[in-house]
């Protein structure tokens, strides 16, 4: 018997290997015609340079980032570096660096190319450059709600524009003073300001804009149809390297001309397709949204029953305590219950949520033809119904986001995100200058204090401790009452960074205070039935801080208010 296994294993691991070796034959062949093209002394480089350095800018999405799941350089410059690979049979290390020692480490042989750089004549003087692989564009981005049409840079007189600091951009509107020119340290921050109304338009890359705009879910922005300015996009070398540039031009060319090239535009830039005008849009899209508004209202009612039947079966398992064995039995069956019952609802609640997303975004692609005039000129009803309909499906998007952040286990939340520095002043900041608009709008006055000579800095899980310092704030600003006060306040003692949100609102009752981390569980009055939402910010709120071992207390008196105090380990600090 032990023969005759060894015999079926020997087979076994033969035919893998026969299989991987089939597999390979195909790469081999390609990568074998192409350096057959190639010239002797072409040939002759290949074969003494079997690693080639690529340097890059460490962070300038989608063209080049550090993916923060794996910590290794993704995106669409290092996809075209593999393919470039395959295809000489070199290894390429791509070397991630701050933009402005790329060129500078090409120049001191720390590197053999530059594998993606916009084409100038001062970069021409220092470096050599290939055939471009892209073209790169300068667009002007404006907020929907702007009601003058912004179609040149001449249209941008006494606006405010929002440019990163540094880019192509600077230069091509610093011959005009009449604009006023904002600058920001990334593009991110200039289109949340654009976003957020606090500039009038804003200048950048078009490829890594629309990047960020699907990344953020930005839903006021758009953009001129024209480009204000193109540039080639190549690969960077040495001057006078010119072996390895003929090299990397016959290669690109050869990407260029291949199926390869289109799938690598597909998955990294987005394609805008443009559609004739169909009046039976309006119809198709409310369709839709009836069935997903029914398909969650089914959802909700599932799971309320299932909440419903756990606790009668839990109410019945407590009468009987006559029979001991039988009740500790039945508690055990009915605890297997609501954990397969309760992972069932979240397994179907996170599919759900997934299926929707699509269908969602796709509607909003259609709303943003329908309300830029891409797909006729609408009238005034037709405006006023398609912003109806675009609020509520950004409604239905961030349920499905609450959704899916409620169903993640603590394992994969550990899994998947990592630890690292995070100043929580700067945190509180961010959420103040978010909410803004809400506190203006109910005229809310709020206080923040903290003691700026200490350092208010935690290692732990960047999007827990965000989501646990927003959901906390909204909170003091949702049942806060118009005309009143929100005081935060930073302080720390031995163990703990303390911060206290305190708000001027409506309070809790005493014999509800224990229930308010519960799943789905809300407060039954006027204020928070109106207010939206499932009841899942605070559950959030204790879930994430027991996964980063920290505390949260509250306390309140109806009719005064109600305070918060998160408690931040401080033993990592620095």
């Amino acid at each position: 018997m032990k023969k005759a296994e060894k015999i079926k294993k020997f087979f076994f691991i033969s035919f893998l290997f026969f299989l991987i070796a089939l597999y390979q034959i195909p790469q081999q062949t390609a990568a074998s015609e192409f350096i057959d093209s190639l010239s002797d002394d072409e040939k002759k480089f290949l074969l003494t340079k079997k690693t080639l350095v690529s340097l890059c800018d460490y962070n300038f999405p989608p063209f080049e980032f550090m993916d923060p799941k794996t910590n290794a350089m993704n995106g669409f410059n290092v996809d075209l570096m593999n393919k470039i690979s395959k295809m000489l049979n070199v290894r390429i290390i791509v070397m991630p660096l701050q933009w402005e020692k790329v060129i500078p480490a090409l120049l001191n042989n720390e590197g053999d190319i530059i594998q993606g750089i916009i084409f100038t004549k001062e970069r021409n003087d220092l470096i050599e450059f290939s055939v471009p692989f892209l073209i790169s564009s300068r667009t002007i981005f404006f907020n929907k709600l702007n009601t003058n049409k912004i179609r040149t840079i001449s249209d941008l007189k006494e606006r405010k524009v929002a440019i990163q600091r540094g880019d192509v951009s600077e230069s091509l509107i610093n011959s005009h003073s009449d604009i006023e020119k904002i600058f920001f340290n990334n593009q991110k921050d200039g289109l949340l300001a654009l976003q957020n109304n606090m500039v009038d338009a804003f200048i950048g890359n078009r490829y890594l804009t629309f990047y960020l705009i699907n990344k953020l879910n930005l839903d006021n922005i758009i953009w001129t149809e024209n480009n204000i300015h193109t540039s080639d996009y190549c690969i960077g070398l040495k001057k006078n390297d010119i072996i390895l540039k003929n090299i990397m031009d016959k290669a690109i060319k050869k990407i260029k001309n291949s199926n390869d090239y289109d799938d690598l535009m597909k998955k990294w830039f987005t394609v805008k397709v443009e559609n004739k005008h169909n009046v039976k849009i309006y119809f198709i899209i409310s369709l839709i949204l009836i069935v997903i508004s029914f398909f969650f209202i089914l959802t909700f009612i599932w799971v309320y029953s299932l909440r419903k039947a756990i606790r009668s079966k839990t109410e019945k398992i407590s009468k009987t305590q006559d029979e001991l064995i039988l009740q500790n039995s039945r508690l055990k069956e009915a605890n297997e219950q609501l954990k397969k019952l309760d992972s069932m609802k979240d397994n179907f609640l996170s599919n759900v949520s997934h299926e929707l997303r699509t269908p969602l975004v796709s509607i909003l692609g259609y709303m943003n033809l329908l309300e830029t005039d891409k797909l006729g000129k609408l009238e005034e009803k037709q405006e006023k119904a398609v912003k109806i309909v675009r609020k509520n499906i950004n409604k239905l998007l961030t349920m499905i986001t609450t959704l899916l952040d409620v169903t993640k286990n603590e394992e994969y939340l550990d899994k998947n995100f990592r630890f690292e520095y995070i100043d929580l002043t700067s945190v509180v900041n961010n959420n103040i200058y978010l909410y803004s608009p809400m506190l203006e709008q109910r005229k809310i006055k709020f206080s923040f204090k903290f003691d700026e000579k200490e350092k208010f800095i935690i290692k732990s899980k960047r999007q827990f401790v965000e989501i646990i310092i927003s959901n906390v704030i909204t909170n003091g600003i949702k049942y806060n009452r118009d005309n009143g006060n929100l005081f935060i306040e930073l302080t720390k003692d031995e163990n703990w960074f303390i911060l206290i949100v305190k708000d001027t609102g409506i309070g809790i009752e005493s014999a509800q205070l224990g229930k308010i981390f519960e799943k789905f569980y809300q407060i039954d009055n006027k204020i928070t039935t109106n207010s939206g939402g499932f009841g899942l910010g605070l559950y959030l709120v204790k879930k994430y801080i027991d996964i980063i071992k920290g505390k949260v207390e509250i306390s309140s008196k109806p009719g005064e208010g109600t305070t918060f105090k998160l408690y931040f380990n401080n033993k990592e600090h620095v």
